[in-house]
């Protein structure tokens, strides 16, 4: 399977998605796993989620195998996309700095509200593990289907009568989406106990890039 990202542009700035290998995917589902029960490292104070368990594996990320597929994925995003960033073209791994990594696993009735990440430049989501019954009744029932565990982008420009202002994944496992870190988004709860989703952000700078 081809790890190449593709873009996406339902509105404004454009959004890239990829799929992560198998073996790096296992080794980002041990990870958060593996921290899951760490107090330590519980990020619930600094982030806006209604979600308990989220605790940063910055350290973990950066030192994992995923971390250079991740920067080369957002490296093909920013040669490809609409942005500033290709008049610094051809851009290198060492001019991108993760600032922060966590991860979210996402229980009965969590969810996480409408939000962006202004101090950085380019947001990385990765969904290591999706186990979501759609098909559950709780929400076959749902006329809208606004799907559970959706990450929806939001976009508040735009006059919505002649377009979406929103743009609705469901993701899947082994799933990432890269996008500008000012571009608004939120996730939809579950309702069934026996769903599971678990998700890792990744800040990423490029500040010595920036226009003063």
């Amino acid at each position: 399977m081809s790890n190449a990202v593709t873009l996406i542009q339902p509105f404004g700035p454009q959004i890239g998605m990829s799929q992560l290998p198998v073996g790096i995917n296992r080794e980002l589902i041990s990870i958060c796993l593996g921290c899951e029960h760490d107090i330590d490292k519980r990020m619930n104070s600094q982030l806006v989620g209604m979600i308990e368990k989220e605790f940063r594996i910055k350290h973990e990320i950066i030192n994992s195998n995923a971390m250079p597929l991740i920067k080369k994925a957002v490296l093909d995003y920013l040669s490809s996309t609409h942005s500033m960033y290709k008049t610094f073209m051809p851009l290198e791994e060492k001019n991108l700095l993760c600032t922060d990594a966590w991860c979210n696993i996402q229980e009965v009735g969590e969810f996480n509200p409408l939000h962006s990440h202004p101090h950085d430049d380019v947001v990385v989501v990765l969904f290591p593990l999706i186990e979501i019954d759609v098909d559950h009744h709780k929400y076959t029932r749902n006329v809208k289907k606004e799907y559970p565990g959706s990450l929806v982008f939001y976009s508040s420009s735009g006059d919505p009568r002649y377009g979406n202002r929103t743009y609705r994944v469901q993701p899947q496992t082994g799933d990432f989406y890269v996008f500008p870190a000012s571009l608004e988004h939120y996730t939809m709860p579950m309702y069934n106990e026996n769903d599971i989703r678990v998700s890792i952000s990744c800040n990423f700078s490029l500040r010595e890039l920036r226009p003063l």
